[in-house]
């Protein structure tokens, strides 16, 4: 009869607040590039005429690249990062955003549900994201609302 080996349990190593910020800093880049081109947009077309009104084509190039820009985010937040457990800035940075259960990637629907909670973060006088520096699994208002985490890979 073989010898079994006891079961190996893999212990998580939770992303620093840093890479976290640095990740989402990331993320942030291309909606907020989209958002600045279509200001850019509406400036340039205000600026070359007398009423400083812009043109109905700049007002509707603008709309497209604010569209643009929701769906450049939701794609990355909740498309790829849902699946995979990460997001453009996190691949860079070689982090993973996983259930805490079973360290899995959440999947999109859950990915939606914390994108949402994201927000009360930010409604908590960012309280939420600063949670992170004191919480001993390093997560913030939305990973424990959502029962996830964020590990390097």
């Amino acid at each position: 009869m073989p010898a079994t080996s006891p079961a190996t349990t893999t212990v998580p190593v939770y992303a620093g607040f840093g890479r976290r910020v640095a990740a989402t800093l990331l993320d942030a880049a291309g909606p907020l590039l989209l958002v600045l081109l279509a200001r850019f947009v509406l400036w340039l077309s205000a600026s070359n005429r007398p009423e400083d009104e812009p043109t109905m084509l700049a007002v509707l190039i603008a709309a497209g690249l604010g569209g643009l820009s929701v769906l450049c985010w939701v794609w990355n937040q909740i498309l790829v990062q849902g699946p995979t457990g990460q997001s453009f800035g996190k691949a860079v940075l070689g982090i993973t955003l996983v259930r805490v259960a079973d360290l899995q990637p959440l999947g999109a629907p859950r990915a939606a549900g914390r994108a949402l909670a994201q927000m009360l973060n930010s409604l908590t006088l960012m309280l939420g994201w600063l949670a992170a520096l004191v919480d001993p699994r390093r997560r913030t208002l939305a990973d424990h609302l959502v029962d996830t985490v964020v590990v390097t890979r």
